[in-house]
């Protein structure tokens, strides 16, 4: 029986290029996800419960909200009460894209047109509209940057603890 020596046959004869390509790719998945997660809870600590404005540069401080949000808490008896807590930084989440192969971490978009754009102006700064908290009527406003999104994450990926695992 003759040899073949055609690159073909010489690839194949290593290892299986598909197989290598698909663990690759699960690890990839596995360390992106990780890096996800290990900012979203950097970006939620960040985010820190005190009264009035932070200064601007400084990631924003949060405020319980009067209604909507909560979330249980264990009371000192054992039983569960409901707390109030801010939407911004309850509801940051992170997700692996399979599409483009990359990880999308901040928080999910608020209820109104007007309110979605919140968490961008925040990070970046600009104009837009406000609701008044007693009067509840759209005003405009002007807002400060107040990054703490591309902070969280930059501060992640020198760490490197996402590639530990």
């Amino acid at each position: 029986m003759p040899f073949d020596f055609s690159f073909e046959a010489l690839k194949d004869g290593f290892f299986d290029t598909r197989a290598v390509m698909d663990a690759a790719m699960k690890e990839y998945r596995k360390t992106a996800s990780r890096f996800g997660a290990f900012t979203r809870t950097r970006m939620k600590s960040s985010l820190r419960y005190k009264p009035g404005k932070s200064k601007p540069g400084q990631p924003p401080h949060v405020h319980r909200s009067r209604s909507k949000y909560t979330r249980p808490k264990k009371a000192t008896d054992g039983t569960t009460v409901r707390r109030q807590v801010s939407p911004l930084k309850e509801l940051i989440f992170f997700a692996y894209d399979r599409e483009s192969e990359s990880v999308v971490i901040g928080p999910v978009k608020f209820g109104t047109a007007a309110d979605a754009k919140v968490p961008g102006l925040l990070e970046k700064g600009g104009s837009g509209t406000f609701k008044a908290s007693r009067s509840g009527e759209r005003k405009r406003g002007v807002w400060s940057a107040r990054p703490f999104v591309k902070p969280a994450g930059d501060a992640e990926a020198e760490s490197g603890k996402y590639l530990k695992g």
